[in-house]
């Protein structure tokens, strides 16, 4: 089984709100166990990812964000506020995933 792919971190740098938080991580893939760089928002008590976007897995709901941390196992988190994640996008000139991001901005 393939990993589905797509804009994970374009996604969330550029659908995060203020309020939300933009995660980066290496994640579990549910079904092989393989290890993958993933980004996503999380929004009060929801994680919203590209694929969700897409209609898959939960759908544009997305998942409640302790389903999500069950089925993919995060680690590795660094969480960004929306703005920190746009400046460090743009410094970059990459949505991610970042090295070292000189501006900060992890969330607890």
């Amino acid at each position: 089984m393939t990993i589905p792919c797509g804009d994970c971190f374009g996604y969330a740098v550029t659908h995060a709100r203020a309020g939300d938080v933009v995660v980066h991580a290496k994640v579990h893939d549910p079904w092989s166990g393989k290890v993958f760089h993933h980004a996503w928002i999380e929004r009060r008590g929801r994680v919203l990812d590209w694929q969700s976007s897409q209609g898959l897995g939960p759908g544009r709901r997305g998942w409640i964000k302790s389903k999500f941390i069950a089925a993919y196992r995060p680690f590795a988190v660094k969480r960004y506020d929306p703005d920190t994640a746009r400046r460090c996008m743009i410094r970059s000139r990459t949505p991610g995933p970042w090295r070292r991001c000189r501006y900060g901005g992890a969330r607890p």
